[in-house]
């Protein structure tokens, strides 16, 4: 059985590079959501921090400026298409096809420039040349054209739908694979995606369908086949359009930018961080950028140890005696409040004594005891 979804080696080797190149390109919030693929995390960051940096990221964006700049001054002024002869038809078929070339409203100029754009970021871009399909094959050529089946017009594709071709020693194709993919929702909720496959060689084309539902999806099945529309020419109807090395503007600076992107983030953040204050720790151990709690626990016990003993020292109760001097501190400490509480107790039996002794003394005077009085 033919393996459709065969990839080719070159694909398989860019086709994880490409979405960078569209984010750099893009910026905006389709690089801020994908932040965290490229803003570089510090040695032994810790994850809440890094979560913090990511959600804080920003992108400047110059080398989709510089992109949109080339292709703005390549086409700053619009092509100018002459045809010659008296074929009215055909002069009306060119004109046309320069004012709507895909069947969507695109310009010639307009269909290209997007083109060009495109091999400036990804390094190519696929254009593919197709004829409508009507309901029934024409009769004539006068009926082909009066069902506007003899119309051709282009298809774009991105360098990610074609994923697999063999080329002559010319380079041209001999054929080609390329791969699309949609998603639809039914009224009811339920999501689909649907994938198709077109194969292309010098004169036939097959049609190849997959539908995927909650994660199963079937084999690919050919859907449809039949003559293409340059099978009389016996070339394939897709083509590669680049700009060369020189030209792929993104390969060139998205080293550069992602670098750029690093460097500004850090020193954001390094501007944001020196706002706040930040207590210092200094200790004798081993430094080490992330402290556990447990650690940091006994950093303040060891501080608070070391904190005590230079007090004492200070009052000269250091050294191997410092228990038995504190210990003699205290037996004076409690001698001391001994005399005390013992001199107020002796002061009140005095007072007392004294008080009792001039009441009976006074009595005594008021009852004559002692006699001698007149």
């Amino acid at each position: 059985m033919q393996d459709i979804n065969r990839e080719h080696p070159e694909y398989k080797a860019w086709k994880n590079v490409w979405p960078k190149y569209r984010d750099l390109y893009a910026g905006g919030e389709q690089f801020t959501a994908n932040a965290d693929r490229y803003l570089i995390p510090r040695q032994k960051e810790p994850a809440a921090v890094y979560r913090e940096r990511v959600s804080r990221a920003f992108y400047e964006n110059y080398a989709g400026s510089i992109i949109d700049w080339y292709a703005a001054t390549l086409f700053r002024r619009e092509p100018i298409l002459t045809f010659d002869g008296r074929d009215e038809p055909a002069r009306r078929y060119y004109n046309e096809l320069a004012e709507d070339c895909d069947r969507r409203g695109s310009t010639l100029s307009d269909f290209f420039r997007r083109q060009v754009i495109e091999a400036m970021v990804t390094g190519r871009s696929y254009i593919a040349i197709d004829f409508p399909k009507g309901p029934r094959p024409a009769g004539s050529r006068a009926e082909e054209d009066a069902l506007g089946l003899s119309r051709g017009y282009f298809s774009e594709y991105p360098a990610e739908s074609v994923i697999h071709w063999q080329k002559d020693e010319r380079g041209e194709y001999e054929w080609v694979v390329l791969r699309t993919e949609r998603e639809l929702e039914e009224e009811n909720g339920d999501k689909q995606t649907l994938r198709e496959w077109v194969r292309y060689d010098r004169s036939r084309y097959e049609i190849w369908r997959q539908e995927e539902t909650e994660g199963r999806a079937p084999a690919p099945q050919k859907a449809e086949e039949g003559l293409h529309g340059l099978a009389g020419l016996g070339k394939v109807p897709v083509f590669e359009f680049t700009l060369g090395e020189g030209m792929w503007l993104m390969n060139r600076a998205a080293s550069l930018q992602l670098e750029h992107f690093n460097k500004s983030n850090a020193l954001a953040w390094a501007l944001t961080m020196g706002l706040f204050a930040m207590p210092v720790i200094y200790s004798d151990s081993e430094f080490k950028q992330v402290v556990g709690d447990a650690e940091f626990e006994a950093i303040l016990t060891r501080a608070a140890e070391e904190g005590a003993k230079r007090a004492l020292a200070d009052v000269g109760l250091d050294g191997d005696e410092a228990a038995l001097d504190i210990r003699d501190l205290r037996s004076l400490v409690d001698c001391i409040r001994l005399v005390r509480r013992t001199a107020m107790q002796t002061a009140v039996r005095m007072i007392t004594t004294g008080v009792m002794l001039a009441l009976l003394a006074g009595i005594a005077i008021k009852l004559k005891i002692f006699g001698g009085g007149p």
